[in-house]
C-alpha cells in the first residue's frame, strides 16, 4: 500500500480516532477528517462525503469502532472506487481483528503483500499475524471457533487455507516460507491442537554441511477429526473421514477412513467413518444411518473403495454408479445421499 502521493482522509474523528491519532500518524499522513462533531487541531474538516470525491487521489482510513458504521463507510468507498482500509490494519503491527476484515468486505491485502480473505459468516476468536511474512495468503471459510484460532504466517509466500463447515475449539497454526497448511471442509478440531509446518530453525548434516530439514506442507482432508492436544508437523497428510487421536504426533502420510494414534502416530483401525453426534445425546445409536450427522458419506471416496470380498467398483456414468452400489450392498438411502451430494438436490429419497 503506497499512500505517499495520496490525500489521506480519516472517516471518523470520534473517540476511536482520538485514541489512536499518534499511532496512525506514525504510519500514514492524515490530512483531512470527515464525520466529526468538532474541528480537530492539525486536520482539515470535511462536512460532506462529496468533498472526498473532489480531492486529488484520495485514500480513506476508516477510523470507526462500530462494525455497522465501518460497513457503511466501506460500501461508500467501494461505490465510488476510493481505496481504503480500517485504522486497525495500520496500527495493529500485523495483527488483525477479524470483525473489521469482514466489515470491509472480507478481503484485505496489507503493505507487505499478504492477502487475507475470510467468509462473512466465519465466527469466533480468530487471530491473524502477518508481521513477519511477505506475499502470503490466508483464506478462511465459513467456520466456527469456540475458543481461539491463532494463525501466524512467516517468511516469503506462506499459505493457510481453512474450508467451510469446519468447527474448532482451539488451534495454533504456524506457516513458514513457501509452506502450506490446508485444512478441508467439515472438519472437527478439538482443543490445544498444534499445526507446525516447519521446524522454525535450520538443521544440517555435520559431515556435508547440507541442510536436512527442508519444510514440508500439512494437508488435512475433508471431515477429519483432530483429537485434543494432537500435533501435526510438516509432511503430515490426513485423508478424508479419518481421526487423529488425542495427543498424537505425526509428520506422516495417512489414507482416508482410518484412526491414527500414538507418538509417533500409527494406524490403529481402518475402514471407519465418524459422526458429530454427541454420545451424551445419542448413546443408544448403534448404526450410522441413525446419526443426524451424515457428513462422512459426502466425502467418501467411492470410486477408490475396494469392499472386502467384492470386486472394485469402476463407474463412469450415474447409471453405472447406481448399479455398482446395488451390486455391492449399499442401501437405497445411502445411494440417495450420494447422488444428492454429488449431483444436486433432485433425487427423490425412497419413502
Amino acid at each position: 500500500m503506497n499512500t505517499q502521493k495520496q490525500e489521506i482522509v480519516s472517516w471518523g474523528g470520534f473517540q476511536y480516532f482520538k485514541e489512536n491519532i499518534e499511532k496512525l500518524q506514525e504510519s500514514i499522513a492524515i490530512k483531512y477528517v470527515y464525520k466529526s462533531k468538532q474541528d480537530l487541531e492539525g486536520f482539515l474538516y470535511l462536512e460532506k462525503s462529496e468533498q472526498i470525491l473532489k480531492l486529488e487521489n484520495p485514500f480513506v482510513v476508516i477510523s470507526l469502532a462500530k462494525v455497522s458504521d465501518v460497513e457503511e463507510a466501506a460500501k461508500w468507498c467501494n461505490k465510488y472506487n476510493i481505496p481504503f482500509c480500517h485504522a486497525q490494519f495500520l496500527i495493529g503491527n500485523g495483527r488483525y481483528d477479524m470483525k473489521y476484515i469482514k466489515a470491509v468486505g472480507g478481503k484485505y491485502t496489507d503493505k507487505r503483500g499478504n492477502r487475507i480473505e475470510i467468509h462473512k459468516n466465519a465466527a469466533g476468536n480468530i487471530i491473524i499475524e502477518t508481521s513477519e511474512a511477505c506475499n502470503g495468503s490466508i483464506k478462511i471459510g465459513d467456520v466456527k471457533v469456540t475458543d481461539k484460532l491463532h494463525i501466524k504466517i512467516m517468511g516469503e509466500k506462506p499459505q493457510f487455507e481453512l474450508g467451510d463447515k469446519t468447527t474448532i475449539f482451539s488451534v495454533n497454526a504456524i506457516v513458514n516460507s513457501d509452506g502450506v497448511i490446508a485444512i478441508g471442509k467439515d472438519c472437527m478440531i478439538s482443543h490445544t491442537v498444534s499445526l507446525m509446518q516447519s521446524d522454525q530453525h535450520l538443521i544440517f548434516d555435520a559431515e556435508t554441511n547440507k541442510r536436512i530439514n527442508h519444510p514440508k506442507n500439512i494437508v488435512i482432508g475433508n471431515h477429519v477429526w483432530l483429537g485434543r492436544e494432537c500435533e501435526l508437523l510438516g509432511g503430515a497428510e490426513i485423508g478424508n473421514n479419518s481421526i487423529v487421536g488425542a495427543k498424537a504426533i505425526t509428520s506422516g502420510k495417512f489414507p482416508s477412513n482410518v484412526i491414527i494414534a500414538g507418538c509417533p502416530a500409527k494406524i490403529i483401525r481402518e475402514g471407519i467413518i465418524w459422526a458429530r453426534d454427541n454420545i451424551k445425546d445419542s448413546n443408544g445409536i448403534q448404526s450410522y444411518e441413525l446419526c443426524k450427522d451424515q457428513g462422512a458419506r459426502q466425502y467418501e471416496e467411492y470410486s477408490e473403495r475396494k469392499p472386502s470380498s467384492q470386486k472394485e467398483i469402476v463407474t463412469e456414468t450415474l447409471e453405472e454408479i447406481i448399479i455398482g452400489f446395488y451390486q455391492n450392498g449399499y442401501s437405497k438411502e445411502q445411494i440417495a445421499d450420494y447422488i444428492e451430494q454429488r449431483y444436486g438436490q433432485y433425487y427423490r429419497r425412497p419413502q
